[in-house]
């Protein structure tokens, strides 16, 4: 999306830059970008679960995984409603790799701390 496309949506809704009309400390087009994020996130978490082959399900795996940890908790999600094969495997290489990265974070986090 464009950043001409997202001024237009908000000028359409009638908040053109006006801060005093938006609650919060964001931004119409930040709304909008984030409201994109969380739209495509939910995208990919139901092309896991439900996608019409395996392909699109092994597809929207790898685009959960590229988000990181924060998605995690989702590729867990969908491990629970895979049938045993080859998606779930994907998920769980998934799952590993990612606990696995979350890991070395945490040990990062630690030895920066002391």
């Amino acid at each position: 999306m464009s950043s001409q496309d997202i001024d237009s949506i908000v000028q359409e809704q009638g908040i053109a830059n006006n801060q005093s009309q938006i609650t919060g400390t964001s931004t119409p087009a930040e709304d909008v970008e984030e409201q994109r994020a969380q739209d495509i996130f939910r995208d990919l978490k139901e092309d896991a679960k439900w996608g019409k082959d395996a392909d699109t399900q092994k597809k929207a795996i790898r685009g959960l995984s590229k988000m990181g940890t924060p998605a995690l908790s989702s590729l867990m999600e969908i491990l629970l409603v895979l049938i045993p094969g080859e998606i779930k495997s994907y998920c769980q290489d998934a799952i590993e790799k990612l606990d696995s990265l979350q890991q070395s974070e945490m040990k990062k986090n630690t030895k920066t701390i002391k």
